[in-house]
């Protein structure tokens, strides 16, 4: 619970840091961005990016890494992914419990949004930055991934880092 806390804290120091940084001095600002990412993510994606249901409409726009423990990752469309109300709130968050986060749904969120960006990248539509979802698998892990490691490699990764 110490260690939880510790974090909380690291990260609202981080948090703080990265819109003083920016220019961004209060919550309108923040949540001004955040619902941006939300919509441009929403309006590039109609329907689900999961594999198995891209015929869903969807409705939701879900934070892979929980903005309430990543703040700073909360603006980041690489961090947000199209899916459906049951998706959402029974898959991503088992019983509606939007402060939990199931493991290993969000290694399928993780690696359908890595697939996404990897369209992105091959069609060079310029959505989405493959450096900017590193380094957001950086923070969410605590790892030190490169930015030219190959998708193949980064889906192996998130793999190790979400299924123990």
């Amino acid at each position: 619970m110490e260690r939880f806390k510790k974090r909380q804290i690291n990260n609202k120091e981080k948090f703080n840091k990265n819109f003083v940084d920016n220019g961004i001095d209060n919550i309108k600002s923040y949540d001004y961005y955040i619902s941006k990412a939300k919509r441009f993510v929403k309006k590039i994606h109609p329907n689900s990016e999961i594999h198995r249901f891209n015929s869903y409409p969807a409705t939701q726009a879900h934070h892979i890494f929980l903005s309430s423990q990543f703040p700073e990752l909360a603006d980041t469309p690489e961090n947000i992914i199209a899916i459906t109300p049951n998706q959402h709130f029974y898959r991503a968050h088992p019983n509606n419990k939007t402060s939990v986060v199931d493991k290993s749904y969000q290694a399928i969120c993780l690696i359908s949004k890595l697939d996404t960006i990897e369209n992105d990248y091959k069609s060079d539509l310029g959505n989405y930055s493959k450096e900017k979802f590193i380094n957001m698998i950086n923070i969410g892990f605590s790892l030190n991934i490169h930015h030219t490691v190959s998708f193949e490699e980064l889906k192996h990764l998130i793999i190790k880092n979400t299924i123990t």
